[in-house]
């Protein structure tokens, strides 16, 4: 069962679901230049940080094999990645960490981290408006 939906004016052209959480390649050509591979994650709250890891690291282990032309979910190179939701980030730093670096702590499969950017790099760490206070 997932936890999370999408809803996209453009067409969705698969979708995988990950422990809840949902990825989702979309085709944003017509809109920026490329497609997107969407994740909508909703992160187990609280003290629950082993789990949220695990989730992590799915989700960082999925978007590396994706970014694989060997692997049958695939996607196109340079496809943008946009990792969103309600991440409950509320323990262990690592879980941002495994996003923005690649570095997935679990390691269960002893396949390497990797950089999750298609330059080599890490992701950007986006930092969004707190939706409590109010916007001037």
């Amino acid at each position: 069962m997932r936890d999370c939906q999408t809803i996209s004016r453009y067409p969705i052209e698969d979708s995988w679901g990950l422990d809840g959480n949902l990825v989702t390649l979309i085709d944003t050509t017509p809109a920026i230049g490329v497609k997107l591979l969407m994740v909508s994650a909703h992160l187990p709250c609280c003290e629950n940080d082993a789990t949220r890891q695990v989730e992590v690291d799915r989700i960082a282990a999925f978007i590396r094999d994706a970014k694989d032309p060997g692997v049958r979910s695939s996607i196109p190179e340079n496809t943008a990645i946009l990792i969103s939701g309600d991440m409950n980030f509320v323990g262990d730093a690592q879980q941002l960490r495994t996003f923005v670096t690649g570095d997935i702590s679990g390691q269960r499969d002893l396949r390497p981290d990797y950089e999750p950017d298609w330059d080599g790099s890490g992701l950007l760490d986006v930092i969004s408006r707190h939706s409590a206070k109010r916007l001037s």
